[in-house]
């Protein structure tokens, strides 16, 4: 890949650029390429805490409690982490949210953190998350990433 060359995706209801070694969330890109072949490009860190965000499967959520009890941190240093986490969507820290699941914040606003949770069914109560999932263990990488995106089953 030419370091000027765009790479995008859609995801839902933002596109994917890949920019360097991180991911910004658009509302548009000039062309896109499919998911699967996006994905290719991302290098993902194995050893970064933030991969055991694939294992909060899609239409769930978690808490940053829960998060944090899972990478061996406590809840605000979870969300720290999460908070630089350089792939949004890819590793889907918009999972994460507060125990009473209410969503918390987002780097790209609650908003779209809304929106994402919405396009992947995570059921809402009132404005929050209604039941929140344990963190699975990750011991495919590769294929939680698909599944997380929705492109396996």
């Amino acid at each position: 890949m030419s370091s000027s060359k765009i790479i995008c995706a859609r995801y839902g209801p933002v596109a994917l650029r890949l920019k360097g070694s991180r991911i910004e969330l658009l509302g548009s890109c000039p062309s896109y390429l499919e998911l699967e072949e996006f994905v290719k490009y991302v290098k993902l860190d194995v050893s970064s805490p933030l991969i055991r965000l694939l294992g909060v499967r899609r239409g769930s959520a978690t808490s940053y409690k829960e998060f944090g009890a899972a990478v061996g941190l406590g809840p605000r240093a979870a969300g720290l982490l999460l908070a630089r986490n350089p792939y949004p969507v890819v590793l889907p820290c918009h999972r994460v949210v507060r125990s009473d699941g209410s969503l918390g914040g987002y780097s790209y606003g609650v908003e779209l953190k809304r929106a994402l949770l919405a396009y992947e069914g995570v059921e809402m109560c009132g404005g929050r998350v209604c039941r929140l999932a344990r963190v699975e263990e990750v011991d495919d990488v590769e294929e939680a990433l698909l599944r997380s995106l929705g492109l396996r089953r």
